[in-house]
């Protein structure tokens, strides 16, 4: 027990994203033998005080039961199905018309998992000795007078059935128009047959203009992008096994002019966000520069900031001299590094950025200038 490398529990109570509930799951189950050896030893420890014994004999019983031990390895058959469709909305180069294949294959894996066993359900069914009541090492114990292997099946079952229900009526909206007009952009779902692709998404495509998109685009322009949705197809159709948002980010830095009205429909079409993970991640950045200790810092000196963070280089790839000697030299008045006062800036306007930055800094003031750059830039 002593030679056993133990997962971190930390957190377990207070995770917020799927992928954190996931690994606390799997974090219990690698543990586990520990953890009931551990409550044992505390139960009947006499130097613990009769709270902690009367905790850890309630826990060991709770942890113990066939019931909860068949559904910690159901949850990791369970949770990774959510998380990856979660982890799929944090993509920042998701289309909205991906979200029903993306939906689609996590409701099939969740009905499937109904039917046959997932691999760690399989794993307790394997290790666990119904007739002693034995799983691994463990003792473990069920109510009197009822079938815990029933209880636990139905139980799962109802937590299945509840997920795939919700998450039909979370997405619902995907139905309804004008979302599901939009579905029509999705090349990767048109017919091969030339008839059939001739003819499809031409109504979807006029009523979304006509009805959604009719104050933005004018009559002229309505026209002309229903005249290039064949063209469109002819351009889409040789990328059929690529991602949209690839295809359609090529398309509108290309801008072919076969396509140009239809590319502003594109633009459209792009805007529309499928999640707010992009948002989110603004605000933990957000909340990186905006500390307490900096409570001067102007909204403008924010704003630039995070625009660096968000769409600025890689720190490997950032020159910092550039950006401190423009430092050095928009200032009117003398700048200080690390309690030096460097001297004034020459009165030429032509003279060269470069030797006044070197005139001003040693090559240690330099080095340790660019480490202050780097740091501002990329916290």
């Amino acid at each position: 027990m002593l030679e056993q490398n133990l997962c971190h529990l930390s957190g377990v109570r207070q995770v917020r994203w799927l992928s954190s509930k996931e690994r606390a799951v799997k974090a219990v189950k690698h543990n586990y033998q520990a953890i009931v050896t551990h409550l044992e030893n505390t139960a009947t420890d006499a130097k613990a005080t009769a709270d902690a014994g009367s905790k850890a004999k309630g826990y060991h019983k709770a942890i113990t039961a066939i019931k909860f031990v068949r559904l910690l390895h159901f949850m990791l058959d369970y949770l990774p199905l959510l998380a990856q469709l979660s982890r799929a909305f944090q993509e920042e180069k998701l289309l909205i018309m991906e979200i029903p294949d993306a939906l689609e294959q996590t409701l099939l894996a969740l009905n499937a998992l109904k039917l046959y066993p997932g691999k760690n359900t399989r794993e307790f069914l394997d290790k666990f000795d119904i007739q002693k009541k034995m799983f691994a090492e463990v003792k473990l114990h069920s109510s009197p007078g009822r079938n815990a292997d029933d209880l636990a099946t139905n139980f799962t079952d109802c937590i299945v059935d509840s997920t795939i229900t919700y998450l039909k009526s979370r997405f619902s909206v995907l139905q309804e128009k004008p979302l599901s007009l939009l579905m029509i952009f999705n090349f990767q779902k048109w017919p091969v047959d030339h008839q059939q692709l001739a003819a499809y998404g031409v109504s979807e495509l006029i009523e979304l203009l006509e009805t959604y998109l009719y104050p933005h685009f004018s009559e002229d322009e309505r026209n002309e992008i229903v005249s290039q949705w064949p063209a469109l197809k002819v351009y889409c159709k040789v990328w059929r096994t690529a991602k949209p948002v690839d295809v359609y980010s090529m398309l509108l830095q290309t801008k072919p002019t076969s396509l140009n009205a239809m590319i502003k429909l594109i633009e459209f079409v792009m805007a529309v966000s499928p999640s707010t993970a992009s948002c989110e991640r603004a605000f933990s950045k957000q909340n990186v520069i905006k500390t307490q200790l900096r409570s001067v810092m102007t909204q403008e000196s924010l704003r630039h900031q995070l625009m660096i963070m968000t769409e600025g280089p890689e720190l490997k790839d950032f020159d910092p001299d550039r950006s401190i000697a423009h430092w050095l030299d928009s200032s009117l008045h003398s700048r200080h590094i690390q309690g030096h006062k460097l001297k004034v800036k020459p009165n030429d306007d032509d003279a060269d950025i470069d030797d006044v930055f070197f005139n001003h800094l040693s090559a240690k003031k330099t080095f340790t200038c660019r480490l202050m750059v780097r740091k501002c830039s990329h916290s």
